[in-house]
């Protein structure tokens, strides 16, 4: 995340952070523009808003991460843990195909 939030700072734009509570992993990002930094304590309430206002999700292939936050999104839209209406449309598209 931070060459995104990098590049953004270096074009003079908005930089939004996500961070969350680690014992041993935690730093600042110092490309975050200051406004935009939300600091969370629990894995989920970070996945709820870092998805909550989207209106598209990209998954680029990698290793189990990827996999990981894909079925984790996949999960919250299936369990109707969210109501927008990007979900919406993951739910209605999982409902299409029979899953």
């Amino acid at each position: 995340m931070e060459a995104a939030n990098r590049g953004a700072a270096e074009a003079d734009g908005l930089s939004i952070g996500l961070t969350i509570s680690l014992p041993f992993e935690e730093f600042n990002n110092d490309y975050v523009t200051p406004d935009l930094h939300f600091h969370f304590h629990y894995f989920f309430m970070r996945k709820f808003w870092f998805t909550y206002l989207a209106k598209a999700v990209v998954m680029m292939p990698g290793g189990f991460g990827t996999l990981d936050e894909l079925f984790e999104i996949l999960t919250l839209a299936q369990t109707r843990k969210m109501t927008s209406r990007f979900y919406s449309a993951v739910r209605h598209k999982l409902l299409e195909r029979g899953h």
